[in-house]
């Protein structure tokens, strides 16, 4: 069983009423959008600077690069990192090595995350404009069911025995020729 003690140690931790959870929902809530918008600043800073060309007092680099076939519209601090790394990999850098394959695999799962979000979402409306225009098979078998269950009423006999037309002709009627029997008739 539980010391008492212990028990009493939490209850400081312990919200009392439903106002105080909310009271500490609400400061969690808005530290996370704090933290958010800090990432997200970071980010975009990142972006930016990253996104920046080489500088003109980088000449060597720009030679290197240019020597590389790296155009000059193209030579900006992202590509010059890459390149950078790629120059270490060239020298045996290990760790170079596997951040770019990492880079490069993260790469590649994002195309295909991707094409597998566009082939769902493809699907998704096709499935919505065939609900939307037209029953669904299972819609028409059901119904096609149900028809072929109806009973079909039978049609009445005319020359019951015991019917009111007792006088009509039954199937030993004459034939066109106006006789019975094809041996008695001549």
């Amino acid at each position: 069983m539980a010391n008492p003690e212990n028990l009493k140690n939490g209850e400081p931790y312990r919200f009392k009423s439903g106002d105080q959870a909310a009271k500490a929902g609400a400061k969690g809530g808005v530290a996370s959008g704090i933290a958010k918008r800090k990432k997200r600043d970071m980010a975009d800073t990142i972006k930016l600077l990253m996104n920046m060309p080489v500088s003109a007092n980088q000449k060597k680099l720009k030679e290197a690069m240019t020597r590389f076939g790296i155009p000059e519209n193209e030579q900006t601090q992202r590509a010059a990192s890459v390149f950078n790394m790629v120059l270490e990999v060239n020298k045996g850098n290990v760790q170079a090595f596997r951040a770019l394959v990492d880079v490069e695999q993260r790469e590649e799962d994002s195309r295909f995350r991707n094409k597998q979000f566009n082939y769902q979402k493809q699907r998704d409306r096709e499935m919505a404009q065939a609900e939307a225009g037209q029953s669904s098979l299972a819609d028409r078998i059901i119904s096609a069911y149900a028809q072929h269950e109806e009973p079909e009423e039978p049609e009445e006999q005319e020359d019951k025995p015991g019917s009111s037309d007792a006088g009509a002709p039954g199937p030993e009627a004459a034939t066109e020729d106006g006789g019975g029997d094809d041996e008695h008739s001549e």
